[in-house]
């Protein structure tokens, strides 16, 4: 599992320039001497519909890609968990630092971590690690439940920091605020550049979260384990009323959380349960579920179920099965 955060940049005639995924409406002209443009990638996927595609890259090509080297690499000591480690790295192309204005990337670890580094050098600006009393059936024994250590937790719920962050427009001062949900279900609104918090932290939502979306000052995440799928606040709402959407069976699936349409609604996948929508109250599992936010409240708007469903996840579950099966006498 990794630890490990490593830089590859393209070597060029001209100088150097390395190139990450940026969002395509915030282009900034970079400093470096190549003056390659930068861009923020400011949220898991590069956009509100993580889609992951740079529509602005221009440095790489099929070219100088066998040209990518690696210039530094960043230890985090970031403790891994079963199956999980350190999330996408979220970049900020020019903001302004006690030593000046840099580009900055952002890694967060399972282990409630969060870092900050300036990618020219590698060298850690800021990190922030939190610490308290761990929510019931989190971190939980992996092999016969058992306890174990942190690398063979149970991976459906080994506890820790499972969401990617997401950073918001600078303030009224100029200050960039990052969003970070804590294994604890505490949400931390820290400054980008010195990772001081901006305001108090409150509750978000317990669970195993998924990356935030930020859109229109409504931060959303989608959820497993917490009994809702979706939850959503909004950022100036002064009572921090937290709005839920239980799909009713199936945790949230998908590592990137939810995704935003166009008209503000909030999309995620379900995993395998009870597909009856029929039912009282009804169940999607196995689909794709759309809300919105009528009021005050998270409001189903539209779902999509394949028809065959029943026989994919009979065929993925007896598929796992014997591979578990299989394993297991390897091991013996």
């Amino acid at each position: 599992m990794k630890k490990w955060i490593s830089l590859a940049a393209i070597v060029a005639s001209c100088g150097l320039a390395w190139g990450t995924g940026r969002l395509p409406h915030t282009a900034v002209v970079s400093a470096q001497t190549t003056g390659a443009a930068l861009y923020d990638w400011i949220t898991d996927g590069g956009d509100n519909q993580r889609t992951g595609w740079n529509q602005q890259e221009k440095t790489l090509t099929k070219d100088n890609v066998k040209n990518l080297k690696v210039l530094w690499k960043l230890e985090t000591h970031n403790q891994v968990r079963a199956l999980h480690s350190l999330m996408p790295v979220l970049v900020v192309s020019q903001l302004t630092t006690e030593s000046g204005v840099k580009q900055v990337g952002y890694v967060a670890g399972i282990s409630d971590n969060l870092y900050a580094f300036d990618t020219d050098t590698g060298k850690i600006l800021w990190q922030k690690h939190w610490e308290y009393v761990a929510p019931a059936g989190r971190g939980g024994g992996g092999r016969g439940g058992q306890p174990q250590d942190p690398a063979h937790l149970g991976f459906l719920q080994p506890g820790g920091s499972s969401d990617t962050p997401v950073i918001g427009s600078p303030d009224a001062q100029g200050r960039r605020p990052i969003y970070f949900v804590t294994g604890d279900g505490m949400l931390h609104i820290l400054n980008a550049a010195t990772g001081e918090d901006l305001q108090p932290s409150y509750m978000f939502h317990l669970g195993k979260g998924w990356s935030l979306n930020l859109i229109d000052k409504v931060l959303w995440m989608a959820n497993t384990y917490a009994g809702d799928s979706i939850s959503a606040v909004r950022l100036d709402d002064p009572q921090h009323k937290v709005m839920n959407f239980n799909a009713g069976s199936g945790g949230a699936w998908g590592r990137r959380g939810a995704v935003i349409d166009s008209t503000g609604a909030a999309w995620t996948t379900t995993g395998d349960g009870v597909y009856d929508p029929t039912s009282d109250p009804p169940r999607y599992a196995n689909s794709v579920v759309g809300v919105q936010i009528v009021g005050s409240e998270l409001k189903l708007k539209d779902y999509y179920t394949p028809t065959n469903w029943a026989g994919c996840a009979s065929a993925i579950w007896t598929r796992t099965t014997r591979r578990r099966s299989s394993t297991s006498r390897d091991a013996s």
